[in-house]
């Protein structure tokens, strides 16, 4: 695909909105699925940059077509920043995803039926991420509002600086979950490691599982729930926030 090639040669520029407002600009055919423009960019999938550009044009081409649509991705394609920006697309990913899925999202739903990499759902404003199987490390950094769910586990720094949405992770999740968080909520089903709760300024971390060693260190606001069973556990400094240990059996 010609326009994909001149949009993949063109210089890369600094910041990523700009970058995405160029793709904007280009003459989608908008009689075309979302899997009609991934297959016709597959022969530059060797390129330098194929990975970030690559994500960026699919994204403006669901955009500007408002897709309700399917994408298959096959194992070895990476695609980063894949559904950046969107506002209120409905978009099925048979297969795994890369980095920054879904950053800056405004609306609409992304299912992905498959894993993705890191930073995913970074600074998103609303609309909703369906991971069905896992996510890499700080998922949801800068997340502002929306809703995020993984059906597997996360890695480190779940909800890095989060100020508002709602995560829920239903296997277990890393290091630092909820680090310098300021709003919003995030669940974990299964176990938490070291460094729940570091540094947090405020909003709400529920644990269900086994939690690790130095809870809430740092910790200066927020509310932090965990099991019962673990009420032992040491604690890390802390100068405000409140943790509770409950009984989640009786719930």
């Amino acid at each position: 695909m010609e326009l994909f090639e001149n949009f993949l040669k063109a210089k890369k520029e600094d910041d990523l909105k700009k970058e995405f407002e160029k793709a904007l600009n280009l003459e989608f055919d908008l009689t075309s699925t979302l899997q009609d423009v991934l297959d016709s960019i597959l022969h530059f999938k060797s390129e330098d940059n194929f990975s970030y550009k690559s994500g960026i044009f699919l994204s403006a081409f669901a955009f500007k077509k408002n897709c309700d649509d399917v994408i298959k991705v096959e194992n070895g394609i990476e695609i980063d920043y894949f559904g950046s920006f969107l506002k209120s697309s409905q978009i099925t990913v048979k297969g795994d995803l890369g980095n920054f899925t879904a950053a800056f999202l405004d609306g609409g739903t992304l299912l992905i039926k498959g894993s993705i990499g890191d930073n995913g759902g970074y600074a998103m404003n609303e609309g909703k991420i369906w991971v069905k199987g896992k996510a890499g490390n700080h998922l949801c950094h800068f997340m502002k509002g929306g809703e995020v769910i993984v059906d597997k586990n996360a890695l480190d720094f779940v909800g890095n600086s989060m100020v508002g949405g709602t995560i829920e992770i239903k296997g277990s999740s890393g290091y630092s979950l909820g680090y310098r968080m300021v709003g919003g909520e995030i669940e974990v089903k299964d176990l938490s490691w070291d460094l729940i709760g570091e540094e947090m300024v405020g909003g709400k971390i529920t644990v269900r599982g086994h939690i690790g060693k130095e809870l809430c260190q740092n910790m200066v606001g927020g509310m932090v729930f965990l099991n019962e069973e673990y009420k032992d556990t040491p604690r890390g400094k802390t100068s405000g926030g409140k943790i509770v240990f409950m009984n989640f059996r009786k719930r």
